[in-house]
């Protein structure tokens, strides 16, 4: 099968992320679930440097979990910029109209690191940025005791398993992957790194999506035909087939049965 290729998401609010590898010599972007073009959605990733364009006379408000508390904020030309705090919030404001600098802040959850340049153009005004987190839970995806310790739970119906994976779904611990008609499920081998899963729109662009634990599984809450696994620079692709239930069993990489 072939590897599912995704469209970069085109960037007009003046913001994106760069991934900076361990040589720094690797960057890319990844995606971001934008509901305005002014407001933007980042997942937390501690390996992220988060570059983020000011315009010159607007102001740029930086949101981090609720309850988070900004410990600590070093930025490198305390002229060029303007660094306000409360409480969870950082608000951002060049004052200069070519100012470029590096900020690390450091909060009582995480340190997060941005590279900061300035605007004229109120076209790339970005007015919030607001992060988003891995679910909470242990690291691996599976219930530590190989069971499920909510009574309460009960197996899902499955009424679709015929999904194909473009990658190493061992490196994930990816065992099986399900719909029951209305929402996605996904399991994996106890102790495995618990990625971050993206819908794949049809012009490839990625959002991520809310997930929730129920038993040993994680759970979407939706139904697609393409999602991506990220666990750092690894990626593992899934797309539901529209293959019959006839044929699903041979072409699941997992086999047949329940």
């Amino acid at each position: 099968m072939k590897t599912i290729r995704h469209g970069m998401l085109a960037w007009s609010v003046g913001i994106a992320c760069a991934v900076m590898g361990v040589n720094a010599q690797a960057a890319k972007n990844p995606r971001c679930v934008i509901t305005d073009n002014r407001v933007c959605q980042l997942q937390f990733d501690p390996n992220q440097v988060y570059e983020i364009t000011g315009v010159y006379g607007y102001a740029t408000t930086i949101e981090f979990a609720p309850g988070e508390k900004i410990l600590n904020k070093a930025i490198g030309d305390s002229i060029g910029w303007q660094v306000l705090k409360f409480r969870n919030h950082l608000v951002l404001k060049p004052v200069e109209p070519d100012a470029r600098t590096n900020l690390t802040v450091t909060t009582s959850n995480h340190v997060y690191y941005f590279r900061l340049s300035s605007s004229k153009n109120p076209e790339r005004a970005t007015y919030a940025v607001r992060f988003l987190y891995p679910a909470d839970g242990n690291d691996g995806w599976g219930d530590d005791s190989g069971g499920v310790s909510d009574a309460s739970y009960s197996q899902p119906r499955m009424v679709n398993k015929n999904y194909q994976v473009s990658g190493d779904e061992n490196s994930f611990g990816l065992q099986r992957v399900f719909d029951d008609g209305q929402f996605t499920y996904f399991l994996t081998t106890i102790g495995k790194p618990k990625p971050s899963i993206y819908v794949v729109d049809r012009d490839g662009t990625e959002a991520l999506a809310p997930m929730r634990r129920e038993g040993p599984y994680l759970v979407i809450e939706q139904m697609a035909d393409r999602f991506t696994l990220r666990d750092g620079d690894r990626t593992l692709c899934v797309s539901r087939s529209q293959q019959g239930a006839a044929t699903q069993a041979q072409r699941s990489p997992w086999g047949g049965g329940n």
